[in-house]
Formats: C-alpha cells, sequence, structure tokens
C-alpha cells in the first residue's frame, strides 16, 4: 500500500512479471519504482536480485518520459495514480508529450488547459474525465476496440516510449 503526498492510500493490483513487452513502472511500497524490460532473466538469477537491482525513486523512473515521449497510461481503475501525479508534477520539464489512454476512471489532470503546451491526450474510449478535452479539440480521441490495441503496439503502428502501469509488489513466488 502506497501513501500519496496528498495522504491518499493508493492499493496496487495485478501481479509482478520481470519480462514485459516495453519499459514499465511499477508502484511499490514507500513510493519506490521498478524497471522492467524486455530482456530475459537467466534461470541463475533470482527475481529477488532483479527486483532489487531495477528498483528505483519515482523521479528516477520519470526521468524515462523525456520531450516528444509516447505515454501509454495502464486502464481505467489500474491507472497508476501516484506516477500521474509525478508526470504532471513534472511537467514544466516536458513537452510534447502524447499520453495514449483506452479509459481514464482516475483523476484526468494531464487535460487541463494549463498543461495543453506539455501533454496531449489521445483516449481509446472516451471517459467522463476527458470528454470536455475532446470536445474542445485539446485531446484526440482514436476510437478501436480494447482487443485491438496490444496489437498495434507490438507491431509498431500505435509505437509507445514508455508505459506507466499499476501492479502489486511480488508475492514470495516473484
Amino acid at each position: 500500500m502506497l501513501e500519496s503526498t496528498s495522504g491518499d492510500r493508493i492499493q496496487g493490483h495485478g501481479r509482478m512479471k520481470l519480462m514485459a513487452l516495453f519499459i514499465c513502472w511499477s508502484l511499490l511500497e514507500r513510493g519506490e519504482a521498478i524497471e522492467t524490460t524486455a530482456r530475459t532473466v537467466s534461470m541463475s538469477q533470482t527475481w529477488q536480485r532483479v527486483y532489487s537491482d531495477r528498483k528505483t525513486s519515482l523521479e528516477n523512473a520519470l526521468l524515462a518520459v523525456r520531450r516528444g515521449a509516447k505515454v501509454f497510461l495502464g486502464t481505467a481503475c489500474g491507472e497508476p495514480q501516484l506516477l500521474v501525479q509525478g508526470l504532471v508534477d513534472r511537467a514544466h520539464k516536458l513537452h510534447d508529450v502524447q499520453i495514449l489512454h483506452f479509459v481514464t476512471l482516475g483523476n484526468a489532470p494531464y487535460t487541463e488547459r494549463r498543461f495543453d503546451d506539455r501533454f496531449r491526450h489521445n483516449a481509446f474510449f472516451v471517459g467522463p474525465n476527458t470528454r470536455d478535452a475532446i470536445n474542445e479539440a485539446r485531446a484526440d480521441y482514436t476510437p478501436m476496440f480494447i482487443y485491438e490495441i496490444p496489437d498495434l503496439f507490438r507491431r509498431g503502428i500505435v509505437p509507445i516510449d514508455v508505459a506507466l502501469i499499476q501492479t502489486s509488489p511480488p508475492d514470495s513466488h516473484g
């Protein structure tokens, strides 16, 4: 369980994986993050060592988001709210970051007018928190079925530089 700077408790969902298709950052206890890349871990390496080697601070994790980056955000209740807040807090250092998202159920501060020259949101499904920005042409809407999204990423049709996702810390099995 994490506690955000505003005192809200945030609980992770899902399972930790040591192999991922894209660079992703996982929320961990005490506000730490872990980098996961698409490289295979040899059998001689324990997951605990790999996990420990890849832990980093929220600030260091978000350094992967650079000017012009295409950032995919976890979807619905799996949206990493602490990472999103960290990204918004770094907005003054960013320009032209495209945020790709299937559906937003949490806050969508990156769609606020004050971030128009920092972030551009591209929704694959229009939710209540992004509808106004899309209707005002400050965000984009690319309609598609949810099952199409992984293949579009895999084939590079919709390229991604960074994926911000939420997972739970590993259990005793990794």
